[in-house]
């Protein structure tokens, strides 16, 4: 997905994972930058989604 952290004024993509009572932005290049992780109630304040990653392509 497409991220803006609303503390910043950059887009970033990231893979949301959702588990019981905590949400987490996982970066792809892992385990570069670790995860960010938020309570739910925090996402929805401090995270707003840009939208959707459809395709991924890679070039060899």
């Amino acid at each position: 997905m497409v991220a803006r952290l609303n503390h910043d004024d950059e887009a970033t993509f990231k893979q949301l994972k959702i588990y019981k009572s905590r949400v987490a932005l996982h970066p792809l290049n892992y385990p570069e930058f670790d995860d960010i992780k938020y309570s739910k109630k925090e996402f929805d304040k401090k995270v707003t989604i840009i939208g959707k990653v459809v395709e991924k392509k890679k070039r060899y």
